[in-house]
């Protein structure tokens, strides 16, 4: 029975899908509970397969972001507004000012509340339909133009926004799991391209399926790679010692220069 496999666009759109996915969760530490997440993915999934179907008919970027943006504007409309959308699913004027409201009701809740944030209707919206642009970009940038290094600015966006709110910042983890999901994205694209390559001629360790043996062998080298990496990210920044508040010296009371003082710097968040 012959094997099914993926095609190359579908890897891809699967990689960047999972590495939105992975980059989301590093907002958990700002956001209550985990019914967040699954709203998140049921705006991502059905975006990533409307994509994929769509280069299965034609490899242009117009007819695919296209129809990616209606399919986004549908589910949000169908999660968001459904009792006021045409249909249930289309978003009409009624369903575009409530989810404009919604909208205003999320970004003021974030604004006044502090970490971790009750995940309600509006902030639902806002968290959901920011993340589904997340993913569209993200899948623009790998899947449709074939930059999925570049990709790895819009979670680098994620990140930062948990990163520079929390009081003591995220944790290793939440930083390992963002990593692994641009890992993921990159090493999807790059053994593409390597099975573009075909076998090595005159070995016989890659005399099977054409490419697969050279696919094993570079990303075994890549993957291993890509976890001392992931590893020197983390463990680096323990060792070496941190630069504290009074590095800054304050002003004296004459007016000059404290050096060597244990004067502060306060910042507001």
């Amino acid at each position: 029975m012959r094997r099914m496999t993926l095609s190359a666009h579908g890897r891809l759109t699967l990689a960047a899908s999972i590495a939105t996915l992975l980059g989301a969760l590093t907002l958990r530490p700002t956001l209550q509970g985990w019914g967040w997440f699954v709203v998140v993915a049921v705006v991502v999934a059905p975006m990533a397969m409307a994509g994929a179907a769509v280069r299965q008919v034609s490899r242009w970027w117009l007819p695919v972001i296209t129809v990616q943006l209606l399919t986004l504007l549908l589910t949000v409309t169908a999660l968001f507004a459904h009792d006021e959308a045409l249909g249930g699913i289309v978003p009409g004027p009624e369903a575009v000012r409530a989810m404009s409201d919604l909208l205003a009701d999320g970004l003021e809740t974030l604004r006044l509340q502090a970490p971790p944030v009750s995940a309600s209707a509006a902030v639902l919206l806002v968290v959901a339909g920011g993340l589904g642009m997340i993913a569209f970009l993200i899948d623009l940038l790998a899947v449709t133009l074939r930059r999925p290094a570049v990709a790895g600015l819009p979670l680098l966006a994620v990140y930062c926004v948990p990163a520079s709110v929390l009081p003591s910042g995220l944790s290793w983890f939440w930083f390992t799991v963002g990593a692994l999901g641009f890992l993921l994205l990159v090493s999807a694209d790059a053994a593409d391209r390597i099975r573009s390559w075909g076998r090595l001629l005159g070995d016989t360790r890659f005399d099977q399926e054409p490419g697969s043996g050279i696919v094993r062998w570079v990303a075994g080298g890549g993957a291993r790679s890509g976890a001392i990496a992931l590893a020197l990210a983390v463990i680096v920044p323990v060792l070496i010692p941190g630069l504290g508040d009074s590095l800054i010296g304050g002003e004296g009371n004459d007016g000059s220069r404290a050096r060597g003082s244990n004067s502060t710097v306060s910042v507001i968040n």
